[in-house]
C-alpha cells in the first residue's frame, strides 16, 4: 500500500541509489498531499529549516504505476539538487527552462524513468484525474 512511509522509503531508495553525491543540507520531509488534476509534486522550504516534498495524492492509486511515483519524487529531488526548495545553493535562475530537469535526471541515470513517466501521464492522467473526480463528488453528494 502507497503511504507516507513507503513514499519516505522511495525518496531514501532514490537518494542513495541516484543522489548519494549530494548531502542533505537541511531535513527533508516527503508526504502525500490532496489530488491535483495540474500538479504532479511540489517541494518548498518551509521557515528556512527544512525541505517539504508534497506528492499528489491521486500517486497512491495503484493503476498508476510505481514507476511514475519514482520519476515525480526524482524530479522534486532534483529541485532541491537546484536549489529549489532547499537551502542549497541556486544553480539556475528558472526551475525548468531549457530542460534542465530532464537533463539532470538523464545525466543521474533516471531519463528512461523521466521520459516513460511522462508517456504514461501524457497518455493517462486526465482519465484518471477525472474518474476519481467523478467519485469523489459522488461520495459528497
Amino acid at each position: 500500500m502507497r503511504d507516507d512511509q513507503w513514499l519516505k522509503n522511495k525518496l531514501d531508495e532514490i537518494w542513495s541509489r541516484f543522489f548519494s553525491d549530494i548531502p542533505k543540507s537541511d531535513k527533508v520531509i516527503i508526504h502525500f498531499g490532496r489530488a491535483s488534476r495540474d500538479r504532479l509534486g511540489s517541494i518548498r522550504l518551509v521557515n528556512n529549516t527544512f525541505s517539504e516534498i508534497r506528492i499528489n495524492g491521486l500517486l497512491k492509486d495503484p493503476e498508476v504505476p510505481e514507476y511514475v511515483c519514482e520519476a515525480v519524487v526524482a524530479h522534486e529531488l532534483t529541485h532541491y539538487v537546484h536549489g529549489f526548495g532547499s537551502n542549497r545553493p541556486q544553480l539556475y535562475r528558472y526551475p525548468h527552462r531549457g530542460g534542465i530537469v530532464a537533463r539532470e535526471m538523464i545525466n543521474r541515470g533516471l531519463g528512461a524513468v523521466h521520459y516513460a513517466a511522462k508517456d504514461w501521464t501524457n497518455s493517462n492522467w486526465s482519465t484518471l484525474y477525472s474518474s476519481r473526480e467523478k467519485i469523489t463528488h459522488q461520495r459528497d453528494e
